[in-house]
């Protein structure tokens, strides 16, 4: 008898990868939990470094000619920001600094494009299911034991305030990948239904309101990518009903949004003059047009910006700004779109979301040229819609969490090929024992 094993080596740049997508998961309960140092996080930073050089190494082997047009946007960004620091003339540690909390992404999208291979994203992506249960169980746990809930309840991302930003990202991505294979036949229906209950249960008990609308989104936006079927009508009905409940469940434990599912209420307190806090801040539908006649005096300053990372805040001192620490009041960095523009004007922000549209694009071009990443080109395309929306809604967008998204946005561009030296196949002779 001969037993034939498979194994493939992966290289450095694969096992970072990893890394960076998922020792995030662990962060809640190494600070929240053991009490390490937050700067631990800090250790994402060599990693992605790491990725750079990488890229460099390798000229940056862009395989497509839709990556290439995606690598342009992010210099052409990168440009303009180089002439916002020299405009505001700040410290280039600032500089440096608002490069890390912009770029990192894109640096970590590109490197997923270049250096994974397809069949290490979908085990990435099972990996992403299995921790899902997982999350729910540390919901449970931390809502009925523990006793909390709201900001503070953010599963396997920790008990602090905030936390549950990271979840709603992770549960958009659990969610829109189990409806687009339920609608694809590629997953159990019950499957399905059951991980968009538990995200429903899950986004209750840590008030995300906001989940709701976005599910209700994923449903509609899979619909239109996939062809008509008993499936999809099964799925629609259920999650109507399912957010229905969900939002007169939500209003017990937390009366005081008793009434947010309503358009005028959801219209009246995204756009509420008095800002997100009701104390004079900004707020997500009002904070450009505050920052344009109140910070962005000349045109060069509404061009370009008051020049990246001179608005940002850190743990580390000297790299906490004066600027933040004077109007950190408004809560600016509470809001992605309200921070790119202040640091990077009309034209940053412009760009940055220009890398948004281009990327919906170029994903449509690449489901003609690769039949094959179907599924994957429709789960980006949905992803980057919501990257779109979280950009407006809040800062989410610039957490160790949006490496899922943007693992998730590079996912049509994974190569299926194996190169060589890859792989190496081990052959055992076993002989059988004569009695």
């Amino acid at each position: 008898m001969r037993l034939v094993l498979n194994i493939r080596r992966r290289n450095q740049y694969e096992w970072v990868i990893a890394f960076i997508l998922f020792v995030p998961f662990l962060f809640g309960l190494m600070i929240d939990g053991l009490g390490t140092s937050s700067l631990i996080k800090y250790s994402l930073d060599v990693a992605w470094l790491f990725l750079l050089c990488g890229l460099f190494l390798n000229r940056i082997r862009l395989s497509t000619p839709e990556l290439e047009k995606l690598l342009n946007m992010v210099f052409i960004f990168f440009g303009v920001t180089l002439i916002g620091f020299v405009l505001g003339e700040k410290s280039p540690f600032y500089y440096m600094w608002g490069f890390r909390n912009n770029f990192r992404f894109f640096i970590y999208f590109f490197a997923c494009s270049v250096f994974l291979r397809r069949d290490d994203a979908e085990g990435y992506l099972n990996a992403l299911d299995l921790l899902f249960y997982l999350n729910f169980i540390v919901v449970l746990f931390q809502f009925f034991v523990q006793g909390w809930s709201g900001d503070y309840l953010g599963g396997i991302f920790g008990i602090h305030k905030g936390s549950n930003a990271a979840t709603i990202i992770f549960l958009l991505i659990v969610c829109a990948r189990a409806i687009l294979n339920t609608f694809n036949y590629s997953e159990s229906i019950w499957v399905c239904l059951i991980k968009c209950l538990f995200s429903i249960i899950v986004s209750i008990f840590a008030e995300l309101k906001i989940f709701f609308v976005l599910l209700g989104l994923l449903v509609g936006l899979s619909s239109v990518y996939t062809k008509n079927s008993t499936r999809k009508v099964i799925v629609i009905i259920f999650s109507v009903a399912a957010l229905y409940i969900g939002a007169q469940l939500l209003a017990v434990i937390f009366p005081s949004w008793e009434n947010w599912f309503s358009i005028e209420y959801m219209m009246e307190h995204v756009s509420s003059t008095n800002g997100y806090t009701d104390s004079g801040d900004l707020n997500r539908l009002t904070g450009v047009h505050i920052i344009w006649g109140n910070f962005l005096i000349t045109w060069p300053e509404r061009l370009f910006g008051l020049g990246l990372g001179n608005c940002d805040t850190s743990a580390f001192s000297f790299l906490n700004t004066s600027f933040f620490q004077r109007y950190a009041y408004l809560h600016y960095n509470w809001f992605s779109i309200a921070f790119m523009f202040l640091e990077t004007g009309i034209l940053g922000l412009g760009f940055y979301v220009g890398f948004f549209v281009v990327l919906y694009v170029c994903i449509n071009r690449r489901l003609k040229d690769d039949p094959e990443a179907k599924v994957y080109c429709q789960l980006a395309k949905v992803l980057t819609v919501v990257s779109m929306i979280l950009i407006v809604y809040n800062q989410s967008m610039r957490i160790e969490a949006a490496y899922m998204i943007y693992f998730v946005l590079a996912l049509p561009f994974i190569q299926q090929k194996q190169p060589e030296t890859e792989s190496v196949n081990h052959e055992y002779s076993i002989k059988e024992a004569k009695p």
